[in-house]
């Protein structure tokens, strides 16, 4: 694949924010629009390996976390990265992460591979009003009661063209004119994955229509919002705005 090729896969499944730059032989850094909660940017690296392609933090990801004097030994947070590892295929060797590229799908791999990364990450940043929110789970009784007429289907991966589930939506309705995605989101980095999966949907042709709730749309900020926003249908500000989503649907119909 040229690198012209594999710039545009990358573009095409996650977003256009990708640059690719040569660093030697047969070994590119990636630089994506995922980042820390400090500001700083993941370190990604594509290089061959054994034949194949691999994607590798190098270790950055933990080194850096370790600045934040957090334990990523135990409790909790080696669950959470634990089960994204295996989540998303990465393997981790002493603290590096990689991912192998799976018959040149770069573009898919990337988004898994950076995926993993955000859900790593964010364990750090874990305070005790961050983890006892319960957003996910009143947005699903939100969903389930206003919109039991319309089939929900809660962490929706389609069937078709996504057997390894790496663009889940987290309810999806199939009892209507058209398919419904709706996303929840309550920061920039789920504001981001939600464009990508909008998209992605698009590619594979289905005509559905996408809304996304917000935890809080005014912390999501003016330069991440429009990611969103600019591929979904509707938008609601916070859970509360969203009780009349029963309303907005019934006039889709």
């Amino acid at each position: 694949m040229t690198d012209s090729n594999l710039l545009q896969d990358f573009r095409k499944k996650v977003c256009g924010e990708i640059e690719i730059e040569a660093e030697g032989l047969n070994r590119y850094i990636v630089y994506t629009p995922f980042m820390f909660d400090d500001g700083d940017h993941f370190v990604t690296i594509l290089r061959q390996d054994n034949g194949g392609w691999l994607l590798s933090d190098e270790g950055h990801t933990l080194m850096h976390l370790s600045y934040t004097g957090v334990d990523f030994d135990t409790g909790t947070r080696r669950d959470v990265i634990d089960k994204a590892v295996s989540l998303f295929g990465l393997e981790n060797h002493q603290g590096e992460f990689s991912l192998r590229v799976p018959e040149e799908r770069f573009g898919d791999a990337l988004f898994s591979f950076s995926q993993a990364l955000m859900k790593i990450s964010d364990t750090a940043y874990w305070t005790k009003e961050r983890v006892s929110t319960t957003f996910y789970e009143d947005l699903k009784v939100l969903l389930a009661d206003k919109l039991d007429a319309f089939g929900p289907r809660f962490e929706y991966t389609d069937p078709f063209h996504d057997g390894n589930k790496t663009y889940p939506v987290d309810c999806y309705l199939t009892g209507t004119t058209r398919p419904i995605l709706i996303f929840g989101i309550k920061d920039e980095v789920k504001c981001l994955q939600s464009s990508i999966v909008v998209r992605q949907f698009g590619q594979w042709a289905y005509k559905t229509r996408s809304i996304g709730i917000f935890e809080d749309m005014s912390k999501i900020s003016s330069r991440k919002l429009p990611q969103f926003t600019d591929v979904a249908d509707k938008q609601y500000s916070s859970l509360q705005v969203a009780e009349s989503i029963r309303d907005y649907v019934s006039d889709l119909q």
